[in-house]
């Protein structure tokens, strides 16, 4: 279960599990993917039967995601592996240096948003 999920699929997962309804964009934006990767993702999170169509926005255009129960629990299996990959790359930085790769993704990822 989740053995072959990507960072942009977890990452993707746990948008939704934070802001469940949410639609691509607002999502893309905040994960720095484009519309293509998005699209992919969506599309093989949806196939696993990990996510699900959530009502329209209030706009009308767009249609939210949420989990289904089946995406929840590749969520729960997959996060200690993630939070074990950190602590990992934690313990190789130097002090100050975990802080200082946080600020940089922030960064980035602003900038890929500030394209889009």
């Amino acid at each position: 279960m989740g053995e072959n999920l990507e960072p942009s699929q977890f990452a993707l997962l746990s948008a939704l599990s934070s802001h469940p309804g949410a639609s691509q964009t607002p999502i893309s934006r905040a994960l720095g993917l484009d519309k293509t990767t998005m699209s992919r993702n969506l599309r093989i999170l949806r196939r696993n039967g990990w996510i699900e169509p959530a009502a329209k926005t209030n706009d009308g255009r767009e249609r939210g995601f949420r989990l289904t129960p089946e995406g929840e629990q590749v969520l729960s299996a997959t996060k200690p592996g993630w939070l074990r990959a950190q602590e990992k790359l934690r313990a190789v930085l130097q002090p100050g240096e975990w802080e200082t790769l946080q600020r940089v993704i922030g960064r980035v990822s602003d900038t890929l948003v500030e394209f889009r």
